[in-house]
């Protein structure tokens, strides 16, 4: 499935017009891309700073299965620190994204397996960096549950059209949050590689 842009645009307005609030939009929108990726669960993340170093803040965290907020994220802390994960961080911020069809298995994301792809039984991720006006902001994760799955090209470009089309409205809901965004001083989003 694509990207249906009327629907990011009625959102935005019911953001902007306070029909809905920044929690509520930013929850709907994972929940729009479980259905328009296909995948099991999609997450939203920004840039943060902490005591400890560059981090990702997860803002929402939602089932394919429920329209309900999942606890973000389930069995990692809010705040993934980059100093705990540096084969993640270091693929995600120079290749812009990581695509681990096998999870359980890839470089970027072993360091995940203990404590959260096997007592969350997931298997695959696909997690996007995106950007607003050029300036590198947060990630997009796409997680498959109970199986693997190889991620399509289609897929790919679904998220990718999404960060493009929606980046700006969710960079206003993850602030309105109160989060502290930081940029990362290096790194590249989706949009700005080649790949097609």
């Amino acid at each position: 499935m694509t990207v249906d842009l009327a629907i990011l645009h009625t959102l935005a307005l019911r953001l902007s017009d306070r029909e809905i609030d920044a929690r509520g939009y930013l929850t709907e929108i994972a929940q729009l891309l479980t259905r328009w990726v296909g995948c099991s669960r999609a997450g939203l993340w920004i840039f943060v700073e902490t005591d400890r170093g560059p981090a990702l803040h997860c803002v929402a965290m939602v089932g394919a299965s429920t329209a309900q907020r999942i606890a973000a994220p389930i069995a990692l802390p809010t705040d993934m620190i980059g100093v705990d994960h540096p084969e993640y961080f270091t693929s995600l911020l120079n290749e812009g994204c990581v695509v681990a069809d096998d999870a359980r298995s890839h470089p970027s994301t072993l360091s995940f397996l203990r404590d959260y792809l096997v007592p969350e039984d997931v298997y695959s991720l696909l997690d996007v960096c995106h950007s607003v006006n050029g300036e590198l902001f947060g990630v997009v994760t796409c997680e498959q549950v109970g199986r693997p799955i190889t991620w399509s090209a289609r897929q790919l470009q679904t998220v990718r059209q999404f960060v493009s089309r929606a980046g700006l409205t969710l960079r206003e809901a993850s602030v309105a949050l109160g989060v502290a965004y930081r940029r990362p001083s290096e790194g590249k989003a989706w949009n700005d590689t080649g790949w097609e």
